[in-house]
């Protein structure tokens, strides 16, 4: 086989770029991401809402989590949004948390973080587990009276 053969099979120099993985931002695309090892990450497509998200397999509960990579005053930071649960915590919901996230903590053009948004993660899950135990306490009283008469 002469040079310009060899040219014409192999005519554009390869690259060195590392490509990014991502795949889209739906419940079907994530669920059917097979991960090939423990800890594996995958990201989506660049976008004001999934800057930074990412999911997380985790193999020994063989689950997948939303996780947050940001940046907040030049320090690398992550947060768990939670486990991927298509339809409960799928990719509309998380969709629905991140704006309200950037719309608090991020500044007017949307390019940095202000404040730490694990606060409000943290405000939010307090409030849960503050209304579990509202119900629960209902439910002991209610009880309780049951048994008196």
């Amino acid at each position: 086989m002469g040079t310009v053969q060899q040219h014409e099979l192999n005519p554009e120099k390869q690259t060195t770029k590392q490509t990014r993985k991502s795949i889209p931002f739906t419940d079907l695309s994530i669920k059917n991401w097979k991960p090939k090892k423990d800890k594996d990450k995958i990201g989506f497509p660049r976008h004001n809402v999934t800057r930074g998200l990412n999911v997380l397999y985790r193999k020994k509960t063989n689950q997948k989590y939303w996780e947050l990579t940001y940046y907040l005053k030049k320090s690398k930071r992550r947060i768990s949004l939670g486990p991927f649960i298509p339809g409960v915590n799928g990719a509309e919901q998380i969709e629905g948390t991140m704006l309200i996230l950037i719309s608090t903590h991020k500044d007017l053009r949307r390019t940095h973080w202000l404040t730490d948004p694990a606060k409000t993660i943290k405000e939010k899950d307090q409030k849960v587990v503050a209304e579990d135990k509202q119900k629960e306490d209902e439910i002991i009283s209610k009880s309780r009276i049951k048994q008196t008469y």
